[in-house]
């Protein structure tokens, strides 16, 4: 079980005050509201952690199923790249082909 934060303003504003330090309440009660505004009990950070893993966890999976769509992409390119130059070097080939033959009867 948690403790809860106990400041004594009163006391440390004397404390101050004996120091020698001017406007020892406007100190006091700036410490005081700093500390009990930055404080949290283990729930509430335990609450927060959990929180903090399952937004990673979710973008995490969303950019796995983003990789695994960008890498389909990518397969269906080359596909398409090896499909367009096999088409092309049988073009080229047949090209080839004809002018050899052109060639050879020319010559004979």
């Amino acid at each position: 079980m948690t403790k809860p934060l106990v400041f004594d303003t009163l006391e440390y504003s004397n404390a101050l005050a004996q120091g020698g330090v001017s406007h020892p309440n406007v100190h006091a009660a700036s410490l005081a509201e700093a500390v009990t505004q930055n404080i949290y009990v283990k729930h509430e950070v335990n609450s927060m952690i959990e929180a903090a893993l399952k937004r990673f966890d979710e973008r995490t999976h969303q950019m796995q199923l983003e990789m695994k769509e960008i890498h389909q992409k990518i397969i269906e390119t080359n596909n398409k790249t090896v499909y367009r130059l096999t088409l092309n070097l049988g073009v080229i080939m047949t090209i080839l082909t004809g002018i050899g033959t052109v060639l050879h009867i020319a010559i004979s």
